[in-house]
């Protein structure tokens, strides 16, 4: 081929990668970030921090993926659900409260496919009304005042499922605490990273939208990247480390302390109040990589709830077992949590409300 052929060719791959990233980058902009920030529909709170507004509806960006949403939407009285929908103080129905954090709230998909949603389509079917109280970074110091503030509103509920997240304790140990006016405040200036290999990646988001969205997809698709699981993994990474480090665990000792401190005002709140509550803990990535089967978690609030008559659901075994290997316990992780994250994606949380459905029937 001659020099002058190579030249035109060269010349016209260039034009058609720039073609297609410009017109990838129209797409992008018009279909997948006209969405609202991470933020819109949160407000502070004085009573317990933080929560979600009344009445949202929007559709928020996937700060994972670039390329998709998902529709954040609260009731009347702030809590996620499936419409714009007027609660009232009292019900004929039994009404259950879903607690917990980001978890719970269900963050990354629509409330129909988190467990709470899929859990709450099918207790409506027997008359059960369910509520999702559960919002990103709570822990116990703000499940006990969000309870008491909300009874003290004259909201009834018959059952409290209080899911308790690994990173509770660090919450508890390190952000959380109350301040002179004894209101609850934050010294966190920002969460942990979960990857320290952004720097091309936010490059080529910054200046070619339209390949970081092919790309992105592709790597999601087929689960290229590991580094995130790397990081999360290592010791660079403590938020979810107490359960297997001692080191660590010795360090949020004071975490677990103020847990199970404000837990207990809990279970006696809703004794004073006939209300029902059941505990769950369930693990992260981490755990599953490290086959903590038998958690430090499990153990602290599986005694706390045996001691003090609660019900009490441990989700661990189904996600592992102590004889899985290492391969199994990452294709588990894979199948079940986001990629490029720690939360449950979309089979992850048919498999909690699958068996927590099981469960509570059985009850």
């Amino acid at each position: 081929m001659s020099q002058k052929k190579v030249i035109i060719k060269t010349l016209l791959i260039i034009f058609t990668l720039v073609l297609s990233d410009f017109i990838a980058s129209k797409i992008y902009n018009k279909f997948f970030r006209e969405f609202s920030s991470k933020n819109e529909g949160r407000e502070q709170n004085e009573f317990y921090h933080h929560g979600l507004k009344n009445n949202v509806y929007s559709r928020q960006s996937n700060p994972l993926f670039g390329y998709s949403s998902y529709k954040l939407i609260s009731n009347s009285i702030g809590f996620r659900d499936k419409s714009n929908r007027k609660i009232s103080k009292t019900s004929n129905k039994k009404r259950i409260i879903f607690l917990g954090d980001s978890y719970v709230e269900g963050v990354l998909l629509d409330y129909e496919d988190t467990f709470v949603g899929i859990i709450d389509k099918e207790l409506e079917k027997k008359e059960i009304e369910v509520l999702n109280a559960g919002v990103a970074s709570y822990s116990p110091i703000i499940y006990y005042h969000k309870i008491k503030k909300i009874l003290e509103n004259g909201l009834k509920f018959d059952e409290l499922i209080l899911f308790i997240d690994i990173s509770d304790i660090q919450d508890e140990a390190i952000y959380y605490t109350l301040n002179n006016e004894n209101k609850i405040i934050n010294k966190r200036i920002w969460p942990e990273n979960l990857t320290d290999n952004k720097n091309l990646k936010e490059s080529i988001k910054k200046n070619y939208k339209g390949l970081y969205t092919v790309l992105r997809f592709i790597a999601f698709k087929f689960n290229l990247n590991n580094d995130h699981l790397k990081y999360v993994y290592s010791d660079k990474f403590k938020r979810d480390k107490w359960t297997i480090n001692n080191d660590v665990f010795n360090e949020y000792k004071k975490g677990i302390k103020s847990a199970l401190h404000y837990t207990n005002l809990l279970k006696a709140l809703c004794d004073k109040n006939n209300i029902k509550l059941t505990i769950a803990v369930y693990p992260w990535p981490t755990q599953i990589h490290y086959n903590d089967l038998d958690s430090k978690i499990v153990n602290i609030f599986g005694t706390f709830s045996k001691t003090n008559n609660i019900e009490f659901i441990n989700f661990f075994p189904l996600f592992m077992n102590e004889n899985d290997d290492e391969k199994k316990r990452y294709n588990i992780i894979k199948k079940y949590y986001f990629y490029e994250d720690i939360h449950f994606n979309k089979k992850g949380n048919r498999l909690i409300a699958d068996y927590f459905l099981n469960y509570y029937k059985n009850l």
